[in-house]
């Protein structure tokens, strides 16, 4: 019994340049935060006040009465839980907002806002002697990615790394 082993050089040596082609890519991964991963961001983070926290799990809890008391008052309530005046919905979808931050480099992609009372939004407050009534949490961004989320970011940055192509759609074809 005998067993041979070819090899083509010619799809080696083909096979080894695609390698730096994608090494080069993933070592700058820019213009796929810029245009594919931010805007998908973006319209998950639309989702999550269109539905009120369900996006990605469980709804906000309801506003007290007494919030929606005081939203009557000019200017105030335009919109649905965490809309009063828009400031926090305008820092998480518009890039170009005062109070949004992203951070784009080769290696690295950070969003959030500098809106001062989100942290309160986001974990909720406690009862306490001076603070009569706690406020549940409603946080925008869940702390952990959920796991359908995390596979279309992984598809968006694949997509980019192997053929160059940015699109902020995790179903488009590689």
């Amino acid at each position: 019994m005998q067993l041979t082993v070819t090899a083509n050089i010619d799809a080696l040596l083909a096979f080894s340049g695609d390698l730096k082609e994608f090494r080069a890519r993933a070592s700058d991964l820019t213009p796929v935060f810029a245009a594919g991963v931010d805007p998908y961001l973006t319209e998950e983070i639309r989702q999550q006040f269109a539905t009120e926290g369900a996006h990605f799990g469980d709804p906000w809890e309801p506003l007290a009465q007494s919030t929606l008391e005081r939203r009557r008052r000019d200017g105030h309530g335009r919109g649905g839980i965490l809309r009063d005046t828009d400031a926090l919905y305008n820092a998480f979808v518009n890039p170009f907002d005062s109070g949004a931050v992203r951070v784009i480099a080769p290696q690295g992609y950070a969003r959030g806002v500098s809106i001062p009372y989100y942290p309160y939004l986001h974990d909720g407050t406690q009862t306490t002697a001076s603070h009569r009534v706690g406020m549940p949490a409603r946080p925008v961004v869940p702390y952990s990615m959920p796991p359908e989320m995390r596979d279309d970011l992984f598809a968006i940055l694949a997509r980019f790394i192997v053929t160059g192509a940015v699109s902020s759609d995790p179903g488009a074809e590689l």
